[in-house]
């Protein structure tokens, strides 16, 4: 039990989903004053003749589309900081791409976030490449990294 409560997994949550609240109320209230005035959400494409209000009710929906991405990335900055930043984007647009939605996100949070800490604390580079691990070496070596931990069950 003092392991998991080590994790701090409950705190990692709540800090992406403080990154998340912003996101869900802008996005409401461009779905609720797009609609409001007579706009409708046209799904994930603008064609044609619209209205600002189509384009407000559209805009919304594509932003509450993003939710996934916004935890992913917001749970493994919690957990990694700076160099978690990009694993936790790709996981969340896989999330996406792949329908796991929301918990997917989380889940893919929460993966890429320990292993952006493992990267970094497993990972020896030389004194010159230090202040390119956050930047250029963890998000270039995650995509690898995680579909080599995928096959080896």
């Amino acid at each position: 039990m003092n392991r998991i409560k080590k994790l701090n997994l409950k705190g990692h949550l709540l800090t992406a989903i403080s990154y998340l609240i912003p996101i869900v109320c802008g996005a409401g209230f461009l779905i609720a004053i797009g609609m409001g005035f007579g706009g409708t959400s046209q799904g994930t494409l603008v064609q044609g003749e619209f209205s600002i209000w189509d384009a407000l009710a559209t805009m919304g929906g594509a932003a509450l589309g993003l939710l996934p991405v916004v935890i992913a990335t917001g749970i493994s900055y919690s957990i990694a900081g700076k160099p978690g930043i990009a694993p936790g984007f790709i996981i969340g647009l896989t999330a996406n791409a792949i329908g796991a939605g929301f918990i997917g996100g989380i889940l893919g949070g929460f993966l890429s976030g320990y292993l952006a800490v493992a990267i970094i604390k497993h990972l020896k580079v030389p004194n010159w490449a230090r202040g390119l691990m956050p930047t250029l070496i963890v998000p270039f070596l995650y995509p690898f990294l995680s579909l080599r931990s995928r096959h080896k069950t």
